[in-house]
């Protein structure tokens, strides 16, 4: 087998990148055929764009990563979670500004059920 030159890694690479951009996500096995490559040289390259956070891996294949995206996130690898603390942040605060003003009966049942999340939603029939 051919050992491959530095100059075809960088190339690939950067066709890898911009592959991903039009995409935005595919599997490792649509990378594979597309650039012609065994599977120990596709998980290289991704490897190595994923440590220069130029990629992210994502269950089943890899997702391009947008610079000025990844910027305004803590860290490109925990993006994901950011983007999930905030989303919706906006109802969150309004939840928890309503939780203030509830009853304590009701904190301690949302507090339960908060705890064992298999708990139902119980009704009171004391008075809001």
């Amino acid at each position: 087998m051919r050992k491959e030159t530095g100059r075809m890694k960088n190339l690939r690479t950067f066709a890898i990148i911009d592959y991903l951009k039009e995409k935005k996500y595919c599997s490792v096995n649509e990378l594979m055929e597309h650039f012609h490559v065994s599977p120990a040289t596709i998980h290289r390259d991704i490897a190595s764009l994923v440590k220069n956070n130029q990629l992210r891996k994502v269950h089943g294949g890899v997702a391009y990563v947008d610079p000025v995206e990844a910027t305004d996130k803590m860290t490109v690898l925990s993006s994901t979670f950011q983007d999930r603390i905030n989303w919706n942040q906006k109802l969150k605060l309004k939840i928890s500004e309503l939780a203030m003003q509830a009853p304590t009966w009701l904190l301690g049942s949302l507090e339960r059920m908060a705890v064992s999340r298999a708990m139902p939603i119980k009704y009171s029939s004391q008075p809001i």
